[in-house]
């Protein structure tokens, strides 16, 4: 038996929980759109990029990358996005000056800055 077929059995065993079903609503005010991110009655927080910043909010704390995570508008009565918690959290947005915006790799901030994904990034 090679090391590639005990592999699997020494790794923990984790299945994906049900979808877990975001609600943002809009804060008023701000120069850039910030969102207000609940599950359920619980407050997340308040972001600009409320799929992915929750996603890896929800990673840190134990969900597994697996998960469906579905995002939906107060008020509305359908999804708005959708995508797995593990891809979300690796995911950002990315809107410069040559380019629309576009899913690029997560970089967490450093503090001083973001290093640049390509030239003309105005981050």
């Amino acid at each position: 038996m090679s090391l590639a077929d005990t592999l699997p059995n020494l790794l923990p065993k984790s299945k994906p929980a049900d979808p877990i079903w975001i609600v943002v609503s809009p804060v008023p005010g701000g120069a850039r759109a910030r969102f207000d991110a609940y599950l359920g009655d619980r407050h997340l927080g308040r972001f600009v990029e409320p799929l992915f910043d929750t996603a890896r909010l929800l990673l840190a704390e134990g969900v597994a990358p697996e998960t469906e995570i579905f995002m939906q508008h107060k008020g509305d009565a359908y999804w708005s996005l959708r995508h797995t918690v593990g891809a979300a959290a690796a995911s950002t947005i990315l809107e410069n000056n040559h380019t629309g915006p576009r899913l690029v790799k997560h970089r967490p901030y450093t503090g001083k800055h973001w290093a640049s994904q390509d030239k003309g990034d105005d981050r």
